[in-house]
């Protein structure tokens, strides 16, 4: 399809994210919401396939190689209470960028913990960058994720729009 321009806040992904999204929310939504994201990444992550991308992050070619999942963490946050960055700030005007690496599946009982705990990041297959503009390619269908939305597929390309959203607290 055409290119299209969108906005998100928090999370956007590229690879397993995108499935995810795609599944839970084509499913019953009688479940509280962090469980269905939790059920539909360990249920993707099992039958999970490998993709080649290319990543660019400030102009500077970081990344190529297969990966299970690329998350671009403006908020630290995501899929019901999965934390992905401990670094990530929506207020301070840079992405925390993870590249998630292959794992053996008989990980996946390690890796549900460190969904929740703040470990996800240090894990040694995640490849952790940083930066405002950030570009994600492949040759490969890899589906996109933003904010639990999923709007297509790679070619995405990301600019970190510092204090664009301002919000109102207290009383009105």
């Amino acid at each position: 399809g055409r290119p299209q321009r969108r906005i998100f806040i928090n999370v956007a992904t590229a690879g397993l994210g995108g499935k995810v999204a795609r599944s839970a929310n084509a499913a019953n939504k009688l479940l509280w919401p962090g469980l269905t994201y939790f059920l539909y990444s360990a249920g993707h992550f099992l039958t999970a396939n490998p993709q080649r991308v290319s990543i660019n992050i400030d102009k500077k070619d970081v990344y190529e190689g297969q990966v299970l999942n690329v998350f671009i963490a403006n908020g630290a946050y995501s899929g019901g209470g999965m934390k992905w960055s401990n670094r990530a700030s929506v207020t301070d005007g840079i992405a925390e960028v993870l590249a998630v690496e292959p794992v053996s599946k008989a990980q996946l009982p390690i890796l549900a913990r460190k969904l929740y705990d703040g470990g996800f990041e240090n894990l040694p297959n995640v490849q952790r960058f940083r930066g405002k503009e950030i570009h994600i390619e492949s040759q490969e269908e890899v589906l996109i994720e933003m904010d639990g939305e999923q709007p297509g597929r790679v070619p995405l390309a990301c600019e970190v729009l510092p204090k664009v959203i301002q919000l109102a607290t207290g009383k009105l």
